[in-house]
């Protein structure tokens, strides 16, 4: 049998988890050698034996992972026009006022929930497994609904925890070095760059690939070392997350252990239902609908990071 080994777009991918997912269902096919995702050049390396394995397999692969071999640029343009309506609206209808008054803690708040909400459909998809794997581990009974919640509320409960320490954490290192205001205007606006930066990622739009934060934990970490739904949960907070670290950047620019530990609190409390209702969600929602869902909440990152960048603005 001869080996072929070929390139795969793969538009989509946002992380190291993303990567992990097409990899797996690649490798379910016969005749597969070596896969190797790329999330930042939006492809995939695969060596196959030609005999077993041939490219529409492979793409049929790709698209039952919930990305795409096509790049669509359609909703890529209808995502950077609602950036640029929602801008015009926020800055100018009576109703919201001006953009000065949409960075108020009660407005970035709900923007937050929201945001939460949305990504959260993205979080069913890449690290929903985690829980998954939980519940099989336990000895009492699958259908048992009672004791399913009890791990899935266990399991989130320390996962909001994780989320709302490190957000303390990282907010407290903003007002470390935000000891003036032109410091703590500059940092709001770095992050919100790299804000703007990670949700046109999001939409399937991708600069400054090499600009990657550090990774300091793997799933395989979560999964194999700790069978406590709640230690799980904690440490999924650790997780190479995409708009998890963004959103660590924008309780990062808040200047305040406070403020960032309700921020990182209040976006934790927006995944909170779908994250509970995991079995239920995961199998009446299709990966292409949870990819769509995705592209509009990187529009929201987008949005934020732009007014969260507009008071930094003002003092420089």
């Amino acid at each position: 049998m001869s080996k072929i080994t070929k390139f795969f777009d793969v538009y989509g991918m946002k992380c190291h988890s993303c990567e992990a997912v097409v990899e797996e269902e690649i490798n379910k096919l016969q005749g597969i050698i070596n896969i190797n995702a790329d999330h930042k050049n939006s492809m995939v390396i695969v060596t196959y034996e030609n005999e077993l394995c041939n490219d529409d397999k492979i793409k049929l692969a790709i698209k039952n992972s919930g990305f795409s071999s096509n790049n669509n640029m359609l909703i890529k343009v209808l995502c950077l026009s609602i950036v640029v309506i929602s801008m015009f609206f926020l800055g100018n209808n009576p109703l919201t006022g001006s953009i000065d008054s949409f960075t108020s803690i009660e407005t970035s708040f709900i923007m937050l929930l929201i945001l939460g909400f949305f990504t959260s459909f993205h979080c069913v998809g890449m690290c929903g497994g985690i829980l998954l794997t939980q519940t099989i581990n336990r000895k009492d009974n699958i259908s048992d609904k009672k004791s399913s919640f009890k791990i899935a509320l266990l399991y989130n409960s320390g996962r909001i925890l994780s989320y709302t320490i490190i957000g303390g954490i990282v907010g407290a290192l903003g007002s470390i070095f935000s000891s003036t205001i032109q410091i703590q205007s500059f940092i709001k606006i770095v992050a919100g760059i790299f804000m703007i930066i990670s949700g046109l990622h999001m939409i399937g739009i991708k600069i400054f690939n090499n600009i990657r934060l550090p990774i300091f934990f793997k799933k395989s970490t979560c999964v194999n070392n700790h069978k406590n739904p709640f230690i799980v949960g904690y440490l999924s907070g650790f997780l190479p997350c995409g708009p998890l670290q963004t959103m660590q950047l924008y309780a990062l620019s808040s200047g305040s252990f406070i403020m960032g530990a309700s921020s990182m609190f209040v976006f934790s409390l927006g995944t909170l239902p779908i994250m509970l209702s995991f079995a239920y969600i995961s199998s009446r929602m299709s990966k292409s609908f949870n990819e769509k869902i995705y592209k509009y909440a990187g529009v929201l990152i987008i949005v934020l990071g732009i007014f969260m960048m507009k008071p930094g603005l003002n003092f420089i």
